[in-house]
C-alpha cells in the first residue's frame, strides 16, 4: 500500500488594496456630470474613469483613509476630498443611518433612533414597497444595503 505523504502550505491572506466608489456627480445646478474624465488619488496610487451619462462614477480606488477626487468638466476640474470609513452593520441604528444619509435622506447617524431617523425610514421604507414602521427590520435592512449598494 502507498504511503502518503501530508504536505502543509501556510497561505497567508493580503488585504484588499481598493475599496469600490459609486458617487453620483452633479453640477452647481443639479444637472449630472455626464462622461466627464475623473483620477481617484491616494498617496502614490491612482485609478482613473469616466461618469456615466447619468453622472455615476463607479471604480475600484485606492485602499486609504483619505483621497483627492479630479473630475474634468466643461467648467475646467474640480477636486474633491473623498474620506473612506467602515459603516456600521445594516441592521443596527446607526449602521442604518449611515446608509439613509447617504441615499439622501435628512438623518445624522447615532446609536439612537431619533424621531428625525425614524421619519426618514418610514420615507424609506414607503419608497421600497416595504410596511413603514420606522424600525430597523431584517427586511428594512437588507433593503437598506441594496440600495446603498446600487442594487
Amino acid at each position: 500500500m502507498p504511503s502518503e505523504t501530508l504536505v502543509s502550505n501556510e497561505v497567508k491572506l493580503l488585504p484588499p488594496q481598493t475599496t469600490f466608489v459609486r458617487l453620483k456627480l452633479e453640477d452647481e445646478e443639479g444637472s449630472p456630470l455626464a462622461e466627464c474624465a475623473f483620477r481617484i488619488t491616494a498617496g502614490s496610487r491612482s485609478t482613473s474613469g469616466r461618469t456615466s451619462e447619468e453622472g455615476v462614477l463607479e471604480a475600484e480606488a485606492p485602499l486609504a483613509e483619505e483621497a483627492q477626487l479630479h473630475v474634468d468638466t466643461a467648467a475646467g476640474e474640480k477636486i474633491y476630498q473623498l474620506r473612506f470609513a467602515a459603516l456600521d452593520p445594516p441592521g443596527t441604528a446607526k449602521g442604518a443611518q449611515q446608509r439613509l444619509r447617504t441615499l439622501g435622506f435628512d438623518c445624522e447617524p447615532s446609536d439612537q433612533l431619533d424621531d428625525q431617523a425614524r421619519e426618514a425610514l418610514k420615507h424609506f421604507q414607503i419608497g421600497a414597497g416595504l410596511t413603514a414602521t420606522g424600525e430597523v427590520d431584517q427586511i428594512t435592512s437588507e433593503a437598506l444595503d441594496r440600495a446603498y449598494r446600487g442594487g
